[in-house]
């Protein structure tokens, strides 16, 4: 008698914990790890869209984090090689769950003066490609520019590193860094050159009318790399931050 109690026993606590696990790979299947990058070019007045982020970044992270907690933040900024000898060509924020190291990090970066029209986005793609993205993660970049790499409008000795755009962008393609490109002015080569970095990654191409909207949409392109859209465009709906301009670019991310 007591054999079989104890083999009813034995049952029942292996059937929990068959449950159990059942639970925890569903949850781990469930949570997204996410690696996100907030690339900006901090020429001339390109610096105003960093320092929108700089303001918002509290409520840019806590939006982020509430939906996907296990996300890393990073920032590459970038301005020409000209700045060499003044404030930099690129610089860096290794990816880190603390948003206090991201927040130190972007209270420092100063603006950049650009000089020409490309500016040093194919170095700021080259560092991009030597971060310390997780394995298993979504990857992606958040592009913030208004020029074209050198490469595009003059030739790819203008890089004095030598760094070709169209290979860095596809070695980001080959371990699964997609590029979200979003564009602040008209200029149709840059236009070009971005919609092919997008397209080449998996990305999107998005055209930012109001620098009022760069925190969502930065917002909604991490809840589109983790499947969480269309529950935060409801949220802007119901909140009623959402505006004709915002509509259109979440629209373009669709």
């Amino acid at each position: 008698m007591a054999d079989l109690v104890r083999t009813e026993q034995e049952k029942v606590i292996e059937k929990y914990m068959n449950q159990s696990s059942d639970i925890l790979s569903t949850f781990i299947k469930d949570t997204e790890m996410l690696d996100v990058i907030f690339m900006f070019d901090t020429t001339g007045s390109m610096y105003s869209y960093l320092e929108s982020v700089r303001q918002n970044l509290v409520r840019l992270t806590s939006k982020i984090n509430s939906e996907i907690p296990d996300v890393y933040f990073g920032v590459v900024a970038y301005g020409d090689h000209c700045d060499a000898d003044t404030t930099y060509v690129t610089k860096i924020c290794q990816l880190t769950f603390d948003v206090n190291i991201i927040k130190n990090f972007i209270a420092i970066v100063e603006p950049t003066d650009g000089g020409d029209e490309p500016e040093a986005l194919e170095d700021a793609l080259y560092e991009s490609n030597r971060l310390n993205w997780r394995e298993q993660s979504n990857k992606c970049i958040v592009l913030v520019g208004d020029a074209p790499p050198h490469g595009v409008m003059d030739s790819f000795n203008e890089c004095p590193r030598g760094i070709d755009y169209r290979e860095e962008t596809r070695n980001l393609s080959d371990v699964g860094v997609k590029i979200y490109s979003v564009l602040c002015n008209n200029v149709h080569q840059t236009e070009v050159t971005f919609k092919w970095l997008a397209d080449q990654t998996n990305g999107k191409f998005l055209k930012l009318e109001n620098i009022d909207d760069l925190v969502d949409l930065i917002v909604a392109v991490c809840m589109k790399e983790t499947g969480s859209l269309a529950s935060f465009e409801n949220k802007l709906i119901e909140s009623g931050e959402m505006t004709k301009s915002k509509k259109r670019l979440l629209l373009g991310l669709k």
